[in-house]
């Protein structure tokens, strides 16, 4: 019997690994705006909120 030309379940293709380095590095920089956001608002609250009120 001739051998199937597709992929395994456990074969990690060129696109998948595409994928992955991309979520990855979404994730990253949501994480890092989120984290961001969250110093701005420690460090400068008080004051932004009074610009605003």
């Amino acid at each position: 019997m001739a051998e199937s030309a597709s992929s395994g379940p456990l074969e990690v293709t060129e696109s998948d690994q595409e994928f992955v380095r991309t979520a990855a590095v979404s994730l990253g920089v949501w994480l890092t705006l989120t984290l961001l956001a969250v110093v701005i608002l420690l460090v400068a609250g008080d004051s932004i909120t009074s610009f605003f009120l």
